[in-house]
């Protein structure tokens, strides 16, 4: 397609549009079962659409939503155990995890390259290291999909820059060890920085959904940094990340000074520029709409149909799921199939969930229902029948 020399009609334009977007995916079809993201609600969707125009990048053209931001930091702070935690919303986790080994590499030695990780860490952080020239350790997860803290241990030398602990891991939702890396950071002065991308809506509301919780956060003294998305299970708008520093000084030596704004010097907490404030308003007012409470319910309910989920996909013949859900994340593989095989024919079904190699994922997000659980479950049996017939 070319540059149009006249311009399109609305009507075309209409036309164009709901042509080709029959091809994409709805979540109300029920079908997409492997994303950590979903349709925002109606609510939500009505503030970013009312102030789609306002940008975060500069700051001195919209001081009240530079206010908001600021509150939804602090909130968001006290759900992680720090009120005074310092921060900014960003693109999405990969943006905030890129920022955590950029403000780790500010704050370390100009000599020390090296971040230890679990095998299972989101692939932000390959990227992370391309563009910063860091070399990253990778150590090999424990049977329930963890990092060893013990290998951990012992990876760590005086080139170490920085640990990456995990909190709901994007293949099967495990947690690490949290406490035990944080004793790690403060015994050999590194920085820690816990990736709860999906995990810090989930994990904090655990315990009163009626389920068992784990430790991941600034209650935890060596945690420097927490990536926490609002777009996952926060229920905001995409894009909607956010990560939190421990302090405003370590935030501080994370900024970029700005001097052209409107505002006067400034100083930019994020990679990008131009920052959508609308997203931001959308996801403070989702989080004071639902309030800890809201949250609670949304929880308990993916996390009950996520071991009912879990135990159903055990009574399949071929099927196991590889762990325990520890989040609403449900693992399984094929004992019997090739999974690599096994995902393609679910997807040729219209299933979109997630392929790792050796099991797939499905997340339970809010808009997967009790009745999509069973429509998959019997694709699911018709498949592994057909095969081990």
């Amino acid at each position: 397609m070319i540059f149009p020399k006249k311009p399109f009609t609305k009507s075309k334009i209409d036309r164009i549009l709901r042509k080709e977007l029959q091809q994409d995916l709805s979540f109300r079809s029920g079908k997409i079962i492997g994303s950590m993201c979903s349709d925002p609600p109606a609510f939500c969707s009505r503030i970013f659409r009312r102030y789609i125009g306002k940008n975060l990048g500069d700051p001195g053209l919209c001081p009240g939503t530079a206010k908001i931001e600021q509150q939804a930091v602090e909130m968001l702070g006290s759900l992680l155990g720090n009120p005074h935690a310092a921060g900014v919303f960003t693109t999405g986790g990969t943006e905030a995890n890129i920022l955590a080994l950029l403000t780790a590499k500010k704050l370390s030695p100009s000599n020390r390259r090296e971040v230890i990780l679990s095998d299972c860490a989101h692939f932000s952080f390959i990227k992370a290291a391309e563009m910063m020239d860091l070399k990253l350790i990778f150590i090999p997860h424990k049977e329930d999909f963890s990092i060893d803290v013990e290998a951990a241990a012992a990876a760590i030398t005086e080139n170490t820059l920085a640990l990456i602990g995990i909190a709901g891991t994007t293949g099967t939702g495990a947690v690490d060890d949290i406490p035990a890396l944080g004793a790690l950071a403060e015994k050999h002065g590194v920085y820690l920085h816990t990736d709860a991308a999906f995990g810090g809506f989930v994990l904090p509301f655990l315990e009163k959904a009626g389920f068992p919780s784990k430790p991941f956060d600034f209650s935890i003294p060596g945690v420097s940094s927490v990536t926490i998305d609002p777009h996952k299970m926060g229920r905001g708008v995409t894009p909607g990340g956010c990560i939190l520093y421990r302090s405003a000084e370590i935030a501080e030596r994370a900024a970029f000074p700005v001097s052209y704004l409107s505002g006067g010097k400034t100083k930019h907490l994020t990679l990008v520029g131009t920052r959508s404030g609308a997203a931001v308003l959308a996801d403070w007012a989702q989080i004071v709409r639902l309030g800890e409470s809201g949250y609670v319910k949304i929880v308990k309910k993916s996390m009950l149909l996520a071991h009912s989920l879990a135990e159903r996909l055990n009574q399949i013949d071929g099927i196991r799921c590889v762990k325990e859900p520890e989040l609403n994340v449900v693992a399984f593989c094929s004992t019997k199939t090739d999974n690599e095989i096994l995902s393609k024919r679910l997807r040729a079904k219209g299933w979109a969930l997630s392929f790792f190699g050796e099991y797939l994922r499905i997340v339970v997000m809010p808009h997967v229902t009790e009745k999509a659980v069973r429509c998959f479950l019997r694709d699911l049996r018709k498949i592994t029948e057909t095969e081990n017939a």
